[in-house]
Protein backbone atom coordinates (compact mmCIF):
# COMPACT_ATOMS: atom_id res chain seq x y z
CA UNK A 1 0.00 0.00 0.00
CA UNK A 2 2.92 2.42 0.53
CA UNK A 3 4.14 2.52 -2.22
CA UNK A 4 0.62 3.13 -4.23
CA UNK A 5 -0.43 5.62 -1.64
CA UNK A 6 -2.80 7.15 -4.34
CA UNK A 7 -4.74 4.21 -5.54
CA UNK A 8 -5.58 3.52 -1.66
CA UNK A 9 -6.37 6.78 -0.43
CA UNK A 10 -10.30 7.14 0.23
CA UNK A 11 -10.67 2.95 1.02
CA UNK A 12 -11.80 1.97 4.15
CA UNK A 13 -9.75 -0.48 6.01
CA UNK A 14 -10.15 -2.60 9.23
CA UNK A 15 -6.56 -3.44 10.61
CA UNK A 16 -5.34 -5.05 13.94
CA UNK A 17 -2.07 -4.56 15.94
CA UNK A 18 -0.27 -3.30 18.62
CA UNK A 19 -0.44 0.05 20.15
CA UNK A 20 3.48 1.64 19.63
CA UNK A 21 4.22 5.14 20.35
CA UNK A 22 7.30 7.20 19.42
CA UNK A 23 7.67 10.09 21.69
CA UNK A 24 7.15 13.03 18.92
CA UNK A 25 3.81 11.50 18.28
CA UNK A 26 0.67 13.71 19.09
CA UNK A 27 -2.01 13.19 21.68
CA UNK A 28 -4.32 12.41 19.03
CA UNK A 29 -2.08 9.90 17.28
CA UNK A 30 -0.72 6.48 17.78
CA UNK A 31 1.03 3.81 15.66
CA UNK A 32 -0.81 0.25 15.14
CA UNK A 33 1.77 -2.28 14.50
CA UNK A 34 2.75 -6.33 13.54
CA UNK A 35 5.69 -7.80 12.79
CA UNK A 36 5.62 -9.98 9.64
CA UNK A 37 7.61 -13.33 9.26
CA UNK A 38 8.85 -14.81 6.28
CA UNK A 39 10.40 -18.03 7.22
CA UNK A 40 10.67 -17.76 10.99
CA UNK A 41 10.76 -15.18 13.91
CA UNK A 42 13.89 -14.33 13.75
CA UNK A 43 13.34 -12.56 9.93
CA UNK A 44 10.39 -10.75 11.56
CA UNK A 45 9.98 -7.27 10.44
CA UNK A 46 8.03 -4.67 11.52
CA UNK A 47 4.71 -3.20 9.31
CA UNK A 48 3.05 -0.27 10.78
CA UNK A 49 0.20 2.21 10.27
CA UNK A 50 0.01 5.98 12.19
CA UNK A 51 -3.70 5.77 13.30
CA UNK A 52 -5.13 9.50 14.05
CA UNK A 53 -8.40 10.00 16.31
CA UNK A 54 -9.18 11.92 18.97
CA UNK A 55 -9.26 9.68 22.02
CA UNK A 56 -5.63 7.99 21.06
CA UNK A 57 -4.03 8.47 24.24
CA UNK A 58 -6.43 6.31 25.77
CA UNK A 59 -5.04 2.97 24.32
CA UNK A 60 -1.83 2.49 26.01
CA UNK A 61 1.34 1.07 24.70
CA UNK A 62 1.51 -2.81 23.59
CA UNK A 63 -2.42 -2.92 23.83
CA UNK A 64 -3.83 -5.00 20.93
CA UNK A 65 -6.15 -3.07 19.20
CA UNK A 66 -8.90 -3.45 16.14
CA UNK A 67 -9.05 -0.06 14.04
CA UNK A 68 -11.49 0.98 11.40
CA UNK A 69 -10.57 4.01 9.07
CA UNK A 70 -10.05 5.38 5.76
CA UNK A 71 -6.62 5.56 3.94
CA UNK A 72 -4.88 8.92 3.97
CA UNK A 73 -1.70 10.59 3.38
CA UNK A 74 0.39 11.37 5.86
CA UNK A 75 3.54 13.02 6.38
CA UNK A 76 6.30 12.10 9.08
CA UNK A 77 9.65 13.01 9.78
CA UNK A 78 10.53 14.19 6.10
CA UNK A 79 8.61 11.14 4.58
CA UNK A 80 5.38 11.07 2.86
CA UNK A 81 3.48 7.73 5.05
CA UNK A 82 -0.12 6.49 4.54
CA UNK A 83 -2.38 7.07 8.17
CA UNK A 84 -5.35 6.06 8.94
CA UNK A 85 -8.02 8.05 10.11
CA UNK A 86 -9.87 6.17 12.60
CA UNK A 87 -13.49 6.01 12.83
CA UNK A 88 -13.82 3.07 15.14
CA UNK A 89 -11.01 1.17 17.55
CA UNK A 90 -11.10 -1.15 20.06
CA UNK A 91 -9.21 -3.30 22.46
CA UNK A 92 -8.82 -6.84 21.31
CA UNK A 93 -7.19 -9.76 22.92
CA UNK A 94 -3.86 -10.38 21.76
CA UNK A 95 -4.04 -13.46 19.10
CA UNK A 96 -2.36 -16.76 19.82
CA UNK A 97 0.01 -16.04 17.31
CA UNK A 98 0.92 -11.97 17.00
CA UNK A 99 2.76 -12.80 13.72
CA UNK A 100 1.54 -11.88 10.52
CA UNK A 101 3.08 -14.13 7.48
CA UNK A 102 2.05 -12.26 4.70
CA UNK A 103 2.62 -14.05 1.21
CA UNK A 104 4.91 -12.43 -0.99
CA UNK A 105 4.23 -14.39 -4.19
CA UNK A 106 0.68 -13.49 -4.97
CA UNK A 107 1.03 -15.85 -8.36
CA UNK A 108 1.76 -18.56 -6.26
CA UNK A 109 -1.19 -18.05 -3.73
CA UNK A 110 -3.38 -17.15 -7.45
CA UNK A 111 -2.43 -20.90 -8.46
CA UNK A 112 -3.33 -22.49 -4.85
CA UNK A 113 -7.09 -20.73 -5.22
CA UNK A 114 -7.46 -22.71 -8.37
Amino acid sequence: MDIFKEQFCGKKIELSGFVYREDDLKPDQLVVGRFAVSYCSADASPYSVLKEFPNAKAFAKDTWVKRTGTIEQGHYHDNDIIKVHATKIEKIAAPASPYAYPNMDPVTELKKQG
